[in-house]
């Protein structure tokens, strides 16, 4: 079969495979950044990348783009601060019933006992206090139960022995926040955890709503990152997606090789990825 019969048929895969997904599947990416519009070494604070954001970044500063510390990624995030807001950025603010944040996290060998960082959403805009609102997930130094899901302080926490997180590997990890009970007015109650899943399944880390939970809030505008007990680089994220759905959120791939049919599959991830809906003014 010549080249073009080949990538004939892959275009017909990647139009199938799309076609199988409804419009409503694919919801709304409210917004996002991949960290490549920024200079290597480069404080993020004031940075006014990616699509889709109120706001510019504030931060610290000891959060900077660095590019290749996660391979395959080009330029991404890294913290070496122990701020317990290390950086943070706004979004249009959103009521809907589930809200899905999803990104790339890489912790080097060189993590110490207690480090961690901490991924929060809630609706406060200030660079500092923000740690005890809202709903977040993460990740520390600790063999026993590194991942955890968090409503309000750390007394409100779920982890589990049984979910490992070995240093020097890229971790792809989407984060649902939900609302037990429908409605504009209620309250998130509901965080769960996803990790490695390129589709959404079972997640891998739940706190339910009848788990106790503080500082909990009916709108989300606000994406906050935690670290701790950082004196080295501790920590390094990209591909941040904020959006309505899970298929929105899942971080893409940090490099796709396409070559004969194996790359139908890469094919269809870029056309999924090309149909994303910028998003718009409308309150969710």
């Amino acid at each position: 079969m010549n080249s073009v019969s080949r990538w004939s048929v892959c275009a017909l895969f990647a139009l199938l495979a799309v076609g199988l997904m409804s419009k409503e599947s694919f919801g709304v990416l409210i917004a996002s950044d991949d960290f490549e519009s920024y200079t290597d070494g480069a404080g993020i604070n004031a940075g006014a990348g990616g699509t889709g954001w109120t706001g510019n970044w504030f931060g610290v500063a000891g959060a900077t783009t660095e590019l290749g510390v996660i391979p395959s990624y080009g330029t991404s995030l890294q913290f070496a601060t122990a701020a317990d807001n290390a950086v943070g950025r706004n979004f249009t603010a959103q009521t809907g019933d589930e809200l899905f944040i999803g990104f790339v996290l890489r912790t080097p060998a060189t993590w110490t006992t207690s480090d961690f960082i901490q991924i929060i959403s809630n609706n406060t805009t200030a660079a500092t206090s923000s740690f005890g609102s809202g709903q977040s997930g993460g990740v520390q130094n600790l063999a026993s139960s590194p991942y955890f899901v968090r409503k309000g302080a750390a007394a409100n926490t779920t982890n589990t022995p049984t979910l490992g997180h070995p240093d020097d590997t890229t971790q792809q990890i989407v984060l649902r926040f939900s609302k037990s009970v429908s409605g504009a007015a209620n309250n998130y109650d509901v965080v769960e955890l996803f990790l490695n899943q390129a589709t959404q399944g079972t997640a891998d880390l739940t706190r339910g709503s009848a788990a106790s939970g503080d500082g909990l809030v009916s709108t989300m505008s606000a994406f906050h990152v935690r670290t701790f007990n950082a004196a080295i680089p501790e920590a390094f994220i990209d591909n941040v997606n904020v959006a309505t759905t899970y298929v929105q959120a899942v971080p893409e791939p940090g490099t796709l090789a396409i070559a004969g049919f194996g790359g139908c599959l890469a094919v269809a991830g870029v056309v999924r990825k090309r149909m994303r809906r910028p998003a718009g003014g409308s309150v969710n």
